[in-house]
């Protein structure tokens, strides 16, 4: 299988990004303390809603990064590949914003489709928005 390492920066939202892993957990019948076939590693740029301490306490298995308010989107995206890259040598990586919900079927999906093509592929998905057609 794969080797994938899925990162995203945050900024305060907690209730975002609760609601987010949770959602990615679940698509692997997992809780938070559980260990996932994939790495996550976040970069929290200076957080000042508690969000640094929560991840830390409820998700001991993922990646945490800390920034200091001057990373922005980019910046943070900029250290968690930098940091995946020195750390976790994964083949793949998946760029990712705390309020994405994938569908239940989402991983598996894409497992497999990474495993059909060769390493030098692009894959994109298609995202959808809420209460939206």
């Amino acid at each position: 299988m794969a080797q994938v390492v899925l990162i995203f920066p945050i900024f305060n939202k907690l209730e975002y990004t609760k609601k987010g892993l949770a959602d990615i957990y679940s698509c692997f019948d997992a809780k938070g303390t559980d260990k996932l076939p994939i790495d996550i590693v976040i970069t929290d740029d200076g957080s000042t809603d508690g969000s640094y301490e929560w991840l830390q306490n409820n998700y001991p298995n993922i990646h945490l990064l800390k920034g200091d308010g001057t990373l922005w989107w980019s910046g943070g995206i900029n250290r968690a590949v930098q940091y995946s890259l020195d750390n976790l040598k994964k083949d793949y990586v998946l760029l990712w914003n705390n309020d994405v919900r994938p569908e239940k079927v989402y991983f598996e999906r894409l497992f497999q489709i990474l495993d059909e093509n060769s390493p030098e592929t692009i894959i994109c998905s298609k995202i959808y928005s809420e209460n939206q057609d």
